[in-house]
């Protein structure tokens, strides 16, 4: 389980604050905690990860997103909001994960993560 995982209902989404390593397979552990948790009310999730710390190597993100395709359910829209840092340009992660399950967007703002959210 995640060093530290909350969820806070607002209403039209579903808040999920990871802290902890930024690492497989915590991290593929915290996204399935907050699809659970979406399964039981509103399909939008926006996860903030801005209080982990570590890497995330482009093949972990990979296998992340692939067990999320087995996992999360069509109709789940999840906004990611994370550090500059913990972002590749190229987007690998948010690629995959679209192709296997939820609506998924990456942002380092919080402001347009909830605007894309809200708009799902």
């Amino acid at each position: 389980m995640p060093d530290q995982l909350t969820f806070e209902d607002r209403g039209d989404y579903v808040l999920c604050t990871y802290s902890g390593a930024y690492g497989f397979p915590a991290v593929a552990d915290a996204a399935h905690a907050a699809e659970r948790r979406a399964r039981l009310g509103t399909k939008r999730v926006l996860m903030d990860i801005r209080g982990s710390h570590g890497e995330l190597s482009v093949a972990e993100r990979y296998q992340v997103a692939n067990e999320m395709g087995h996992r999360w359910e069509r109709g789940v829209s999840l906004a990611l909001l994370g550090c500059e840092d913990q972002r590749l340009p190229e987007r690998p992660w948010e690629a995959a994960a679209v192709d296997r399950g939820p609506s998924t967007c990456t942002f380092t703002d919080e402001s347009s993560a909830l605007a894309w959210l809200l708009a799902q």
